[in-house]
């Protein structure tokens, strides 16, 4: 979504944004929302195992990303790709957790719900391909 609108962007405007070396549809993330997909109609243990390693990694990554943004400003326009990030994989945990019978707290659909629509903007141009995933998980906690 480097050029919505036509309206910042020319043939010579130079390839400096984030937006201009991200990969639309990686890997990880297809793989991830497939074993989201798999882990919600089975609840087995590996598949579960596999999310919670990789909600636990995103979740953690936001404080070691803001150094390098500390050290290398070029990098703000996706700090908040980062955060949101960190955040809807927090709500991913809490969400297996329910799902496992932990109690959620008052407000918590809602609350998670509002994160993830959050998350939904634009950083850099760029979107996180796992809200689906997440909202997935959300969802199957009723």
């Amino acid at each position: 979504r480097r050029n919505a609108g036509d309206t910042m962007y020319t043939v010579f405007s130079p390839y400096t944004k984030i937006a201009d070396v991200a990969t639309p549809d990686q890997k990880v993330a297809r793989e991830f929302r497939m074993q989201v997909s798999r882990y919600i109609k089975t609840k087995d243990g590996t598949l579960e195992n596999g999310i919670l390693d990789h909600l636990l990694l995103w979740k953690a990554n936001h404080k070691e990303f803001l150094k390098l943004v500390n050290q290398s400003p070029v990098l703000q326009e996706a700090e908040i790709l980062s955060e949101n990030l960190a955040r809807i994989s927090e709500v991913g945990i809490e969400a297996i957790g329910v799902i496992h019978g932990k109690p959620a707290t008052a407000g918590w659909t809602s609350g998670s719900k509002a994160i993830l629509e959050k998350a939904k903007q634009q950083g850099g141009r760029c979107d996180l391909q796992v809200i689906t995933a997440i909202e997935e998980l959300v969802a199957a906690v009723h």
